[in-house]
This record gives C-alpha cells, sequence and structure tokens, in this order.
C-alpha cells in the first residue's frame, strides 16, 4: 500500500480546521488579556501542517514513479501543481502564524491575526483544489490500479 494517501490527510484535515481554529484563537487571545496559549495552538497546528503538506509531497514523489504509467500526465501534472501551491500556501500560514505569536504582546496581532485567517481561508481553498485533483487520478484515472496485482 503507497504511503501517500494516508500521509496527504494530514494536512488537508488542517487546512480545513485553521479557518474555522483562528478567529477562536484571536476571540480568546483578546478575552483572555492577551494569553498566548490558544495562538499557540494556531502554531503548532499550522507547523504541522506545513511539515505534512512537506512529507505528503515527499511520498506524493514517490507515488509518481509507480502511477505514471497508468494516469495521463496532464492529469498527474495538474495535481502536482496544485500540491506546490498548496506547499507554499502551508509554508506561508506556518510563517504568519509564528509572527502572529511573536506579536502576541502588542496590538500589531490583531491585523496579523487577520491576515493569518486570510491565507488559512486561501489554505483551504488550495487543500481542496489538490484533493481535488487527487481524487480525479484515483477515481477517474484509476491511478490505484497501479498498486494492484495484475490480473
Amino acid at each position: 500500500m503507497p504511503l501517500h494517501p494516508a500521509i496527504v490527510h494530514i494536512p488537508v484535515a488542517l487546512a480545513l480546521l485553521l479557518p474555522l481554529l483562528i478567529p477562536i484563537a484571536g476571540f480568546l487571545w483578546w478575552r483572555e488579556k492577551k494569553s498566548r496559549a490558544p495562538l499557540w495552538l494556531v502554531a503548532i497546528l499550522a507547523g504541522i501542517m506545513g511539515v505534512s503538506t512537506f512529507a505528503a509531497m515527499q511520498t506524493g514523489e514517490e507515488d509518481e514513479e509507480i502511477v505514471e504509467e497508468v494516469v495521463n500526465h496532464d492529469a498527474l501534472e495538474a495535481h502536482e501543481h496544485a500540491a506546490e501551491r498548496f506547499a507554499w500556501v502551508a509554508g506561508g500560514i506556518a510563517v504568519i502564524s509564528v509572527g502572529t505569536l511573536l506579536a502576541a504582546s502588542t496590538g500589531a496581532a490583531i491585523p496579523l491575526i487577520a491576515i493569518l485567517w486570510v491565507a488559512s481561508v486561501a489554505g483551504a481553498y488550495q487543500a481542496y483544489v489538490t484533493g481535488h485533483a487527487g481524487g480525479e487520478l484515483v477515481y477517474v484515472h484509476n491511478a490505484a490500479s497501479a498498486h494492484t496485482p495484475s490480473r
């Protein structure tokens, strides 16, 4: 069984969770007299998303060697390019979340929380685009057949 399909669910789940979590963390930060705990949670999850996105890309590269014999090249490239865009957005979210955490003791955190939320919405969208392209590889282009023994 390929490792890529198992790993990709981590960054996708986090990309969908962060746009919901960031406003709550921002509210808790503001309400709790600028306690950094909620922003730490966001930064940790954003970091996990960034690292797991990198891991998903690495396992995807390995899986590409096997699947490219079965799948249309253009469909494979579409998924790969979407994954690269998602990786850049995920990395940006991780960086912005650290900046927000560092600015948590100042008034500068408020606009950074807003920017972080907008970036997370872009990340959720890009995770959807990437996942959709990956799903097409499996369900439309029959990529899973590359991993099954010939019958």
